[in-house]
């Protein structure tokens, strides 16, 4: 089922996750934790009049079978009809329901997908319809749909560009929840997505930058030996400076008693 715009405008996403989530638990047969993974499989079992139900699942390594326990020691008349039926018939939903129930050592990598509609307008007011808990939070979902970093909504939420209802201080950053509403403007989401201009000490550092490299005669003195340079500066120097004068000649320029004593 995919995303659906309703008449006031409300586009629906339905968040589904990409598996459901692994048990870690102990394997007898690797004898060491292993991540077990579900069949989407049933089993029932009848002792006299009380049914057991389990949720098979098999070990990611050594794929043995491990049963979850779903129901335990029911009368026929406790187990609906329908319910019943969906266990013999492997029901995908009902399995992935099962799946999802809280009570054993639960690990996800929390990859859903968003099977959203209303066309390729921004939508004005999301409807999240969540089928089955997702570890993903309401901001890293927003972010990879809204094409915002996650700073960006927070700004938007604390100006108003984005609400959330039911809304709280934390709700970004709380795992998305089925039923929850947005209400986005997106002219202000589009002011607080955009990048804040660089800070001045930060403007001056690349004009500094640009500067040196367009012109690299004027890093260092290519003769300074405190500031090396590099050698094609150095090259490019030594063209356009004057050629220093012969050690003969600055010799005879200089007087007998500054010379040094021959020795002797």
């Amino acid at each position: 089922m995919s995303g659906a715009l309703h008449p006031d405008g409300e586009v629906v996403w339905r968040v589904v996750p990409l598996a459901t989530p692994r048990v870690l638990r102990p394997c007898a047969r690797c004898a060491a934790i292993r991540p077990f993974v579900s069949t989407d499989k049933f089993r029932i079992n009848a002792q006299q009049r009380r049914l057991d139900v389990w949720l098979l699942y098999a070990c990611v390594e050594c794929e043995s079978t491990w049963k979850r326990e779903i129901l335990a020691r029911c009368a026929p008349e406790e187990i609906a009809p329908d319910l019943y039926r969906r266990f013999l018939a492997n029901d995908l939903d009902t399995a992935w329901r099962c799946a999802f129930a809280p009570g054993e050592r639960l690990a996800s990598d929390g990859a859903v997908r968003v099977e959203r509609g209303g066309g390729n307008a921004p939508p004005r007011r999301i409807r999240l319809r969540v089928p089955y808990p997702c570890p993903v939070r309401l901001d890293r979902l927003l972010a990879q749909e809204l094409g915002l970093s996650r700073s960006a909504l927070q700004r938007a939420v604390q100006s108003g560009a984005l609400t959330i209802d039911p809304g709280a201080a934390r709700a970004l950053r709380r795992d998305v929840r089925d039923g929850t509403l947005l209400v986005l403007e997106c002219a202000g989401l589009r002011r607080s997505g955009s990048r804040a201009p660089p800070p001045r000490s930060a403007a001056r550092r690349a004009s500094r930058q640009r500067s040196r490299r367009a012109s690299p005669l004027l890093r260092v003195h290519p003769r300074d030996p405190c500031h090396p340079c590099p050698p094609e500066a150095r090259r490019a120097a030594d063209r356009h400076s004057p050629e220093p004068p012969p050690l003969s000649t600055a010799m005879s320029k200089c007087s007998t008693s500054s010379r040094l004593p021959s020795l002797v």
